[in-house]
């Protein structure tokens, strides 16, 4: 339970670093500037008593624009409703995300003028009947790769609002969407999966996969079984020889993005040296640039 309680306080905590500080107060943002010089998205809809208005500043975007969404919940119904709201340090009343449709990426937010250090508490607050609350969020045209930030790419992306009752799970929040389209980059990054069956479909892979598995690893003589280790053959037994005979490269995998490239590597306690594979696989053309063994 207190593995659970802190993970949940690494969310909370998150949210708060991601979406900024939000206010319960409401503020007409048709008559900024950014929401009148071309035509911006109002959307409304009410969920379970809650009354959600988006807006965000244009429609379509390109790699120039910076995308700026103002979100406010209402409570409509006649009772008080206890939420989550980020930290007491950092407080955050609604979740703000942008996805894109294509490939399921998240986009960037700015960078705030002055970074706030966020405490990693727990903070709820009360949203009395026909109050309000409200946060706004600017995001650039970039998409999240691990810890890398891309250049969006063209496609839909959805604009979620997430609204989190005190009590419920992350996947209980109570969220609304809308759209807006983004004409983004005409490189098309691979995802981790696409790279990884790339680098699997090499030569060098294959072969350095068939000596980390089946035969190459496993034998049984006189009705004892053995497992080649990297120290040598050790015998087991039959469970643990049927469950590890396939290879356990897979268990020690990493697919990293790196400078416009995906980084699968692949170890392996099991087999012959060398126990060491790197695949460098270019994230826009598809090209395998590399194949390097080594030893552990």
């Amino acid at each position: 339970m207190k593995k659970i309680f802190l993970v949940y306080s690494m969310l909370l905590f998150s949210m708060a670093l991601l979406f900024g500080c939000g206010k319960k107060t409401i503020e007409d943002t048709t008559g900024d500037k950014q929401f009148k010089e071309k035509q911006f998205i109002n959307y409304e809809e009410t969920k379970d008593n809650i009354h959600f208005n988006i807006k965000v500043n244009q429609k379509s975007f390109d790699l120039n624009n910076e995308i700026i969404v103002e979100a406010t919940v209402t409570n409509k119904g006649n009772e008080s409703i206890e939420y989550y709201a980020g930290s007491s340090s950092c407080i955050s009343h609604l979740g703000v995300q942008i996805i894109s449709k294509e490939n399921n990426r998240y986009l960037a937010q700015k960078p705030p003028e002055e970074p706030k250090e966020c405490t990693d508490d727990i903070h709820t607050e009360r949203l009395e009947p026909q109050e309000t609350v409200q946060e706004k969020v600017v995001f650039l045209p970039k998409e999240h790769i691990q810890s890398s930030e891309e250049p969006a790419s063209g496609g839909t992306y959805d604009v979620v609002v997430m609204f989190h009752p005190e009590g419920s799970s992350w996947e209980e929040a109570i969220k609304v969407t809308t759209q807006i389209t983004i004409a983004g980059t005409t490189k098309d990054i691979i995802s981790k999966e696409k790279a990884e069956q790339v680098a699997n479909n090499h030569k060098k892979v294959q072969e350095w996969v068939k000596n980390h598995s089946g035969d190459k690893i496993a034998k049984v003589e006189n009705d004892e079984y053995f497992l080649l280790w990297y120290d040598g053959w050790d015998k087991t037994n039959k469970q643990e020889f049927e469950r590890l005979k396939q290879g356990i490269y897979q268990e020690e995998k990493q697919i990293q993005f790196v400078d416009g490239t995906w980084e699968v590597t692949y170890l392996s306690k099991l087999g012959p040296s060398p126990n060491g594979i790197k695949i460098v696989v270019d994230a826009n053309s598809k090209e395998v640039l590399s194949v390097k063994t080594f030893e552990r």
